[in-house]
């Protein structure tokens, strides 16, 4: 008892807590009912608008550099040919520099490495393998560093085949037969040969100096360096010394530094001359360059809209392997004036906001063509609720009509089972007895017992044999 006391304390409110609980569930979803999911609130409505005139006005923040006048586009930049004309020819080769310079570049950018007796020679890779045949000349020496050759060894490889039979640019096909067989002769130059070349020709030279391990006998030795360009006679001037903002300067030559720095650093040191790759500046570090006299050279610009984006800029020069496309262009790949970019924006966002009333309008007229009603929505949620009940009554009934049949069928089963061992019949006005004729009902009383006094005692004995047995027992 005083386990269930609270239980028995609110047994007589158990009638209100439901109806309350009802009321309650009724008024939240009456409430539910009045909310039109049709109808967008104000604050939604005003998010969206402040969305699409952002969206619409956004354009004219956009600074984009071919957004320009033809007045004010800054001139082409020049070209220099990375490794010479490296995307039509084998790469640090002469004749790679040959074709550069017939395309009108302004220089030629080389890697430089020296061997182990101490000539400084042309080679990017810090081994022969990728390009030249040194598998055929020492094939034992195929991932041997570079620089661990004499000259004389090297001179030995093949500089050319490579590229003919390998086409490592796609480029093979506009090749001449003539050139095919002048690349096929190619030597690795030293770097008094390339010298002499710019030299004739009257090119700058972009030198990476390309260092040998520790244990070479001119690791630390620029001397060989240094040599070659004094005795080409080739004016120091024109040499870009590449270096970093913090190397000393070299006397004689125009230092020019491999990463960014602030325009005042550069400055400080009297370093006016830049060579950055083009994924580690950006357009307006371009620009502040630009607007203090420092000329920015950009590699590897290999793609014409590429170069279009570099020359609304005004970066100064650009290095390149496909000289022989860049410099054929005349104009970047598309500019666009800035009145003609503000009509054509102008132009898009109106045809956007027209679209964007029309299809409200429609949307509108749509909607209103189902008037809306918070009774109506209540009475259609509530009739499917009911037709939801309805399918699962019917459901539980077809169930209990199944159950049902099953058990009857199973009741006739016995009911003709029970008639063909005890022989038995229903005792209806016929008063027990079957028969095709009429009785007078006091015979057909004593018939009827009698009948229903052999049937009982024919059950008795079938229920219990022992008994049936014991009767006859005592008859005998």
């Amino acid at each position: 008892m005083v386990t269930h006391a609270k239980l028995q304390y609110y047994r007589h409110n158990y009638g209100l807590v439901c109806i309350t609980g009802s009321l309650g569930c009724r008024w939240h979803r009456y409430k539910q009912s009045l909310r039109d999911n049709r109808k967008v609130s104000y604050s939604q409505l005003k998010v969206g608008s402040a969305v699409m005139v952002g969206l619409y006005i956004s354009p004219v923040f956009i600074d984009s550099p071919c957004v320009v006048a033809t007045t004010k586009l800054p001139p082409k930049p020049f070209i220099i040919g990375h490794r010479g004309a490296s995307g039509i020819a084998p790469e640090n080769t002469m004749i790679s520099f040959e074709i550069a310079d017939q395309y009108g570049v302004l220089g030629y950018e080389a890697d430089v490495r020296i061997s182990f007796d101490g000539v400084p020679f042309l080679l990017h890779d810090s081994t022969f393998a990728r390009t030249t045949n040194i598998a055929n000349v020492f094939p034992d020496l195929i991932k041997t560093d570079c620089s661990m050759f004499n000259i004389s060894q090297i001179q030995q490889l093949d500089a050319g085949s490579w590229f003919v039979e390998t086409d490592p640019m796609v480029t093979m096909s506009s090749v001449s037969s003539k050139n095919k067989v002048l690349y096929k002769q190619q030597k690795i130059p030293t770097l008094l040969e390339f010298l002499k070349f710019a030299n004739k020709t009257g090119k700058v030279v972009v030198f990476d100096f390309l260092l040998p391990s520790k244990s070479h006998p001119f690791y630390s030795d620029m001397g060989p360096f240094h040599n070659a360009i004094h005795e080409s006679g080739i004016d120091p001037k024109t040499v870009w010394w590449l270096m970093s903002v913090e190397d000393k300067l070299s006397e004689g030559y125009t230092p020019v530094v491999r990463e960014y720095s602030p325009p005042d650093v550069l400055r400080q040191k009297h370093i006016y001359n830049t060579n950055i790759e083009f994924s580690s500046i950006s357009i307006d570090q371009i620009r502040e360059y630009r607007a203090n006299n420092i000329t920015t050279n950009i590699h590897t610009v290999n793609k014409g809209w590429f170069l279009s984006l570099f020359w609304c800029v005004g970066t100064t020069s650009i290095s390149t392997n496909n000289c022989h496309t860049l410099s054929q262009m005349e104009r970047p790949v598309w500019t666009l004036l800035p009145r003609n970019y503000l009509i054509l924006w102008v132009t898009v966002d109106v045809l956007s906001a027209i679209l964007v009333i029309v299809i409200f309008i429609v949307q509108r007229i749509q909607r209103q063509g189902t008037k809306y009603s918070p009774e109506s929505q209540s009475l259609n949620w509530e009739a499917q609720s009911q037709q939801v009940q309805q399918n699962a009554r019917s459901h539980q009934r077809a169930d209990s009509y199944r159950r049902n049949r099953r058990a009857m069928k199973e009741k006739l089963l016995m009911r003709d089972v029970a008639s063909e061992l005890f022989d038995v019949e229903p005792e209806v006005d016929d008063l027990g007895i079957e028969s095709n004729y009429t009785v007078q009902s006091a015979d057909g009383r004593v018939m009827a017992a009698t009948f229903h006094q052999e049937r009982n005692g024919y059950q008795t004995s079938y229920q219990d044999p022992s008994r049936v047995q014991s009767d006859s027992i005592v008859n005998l």
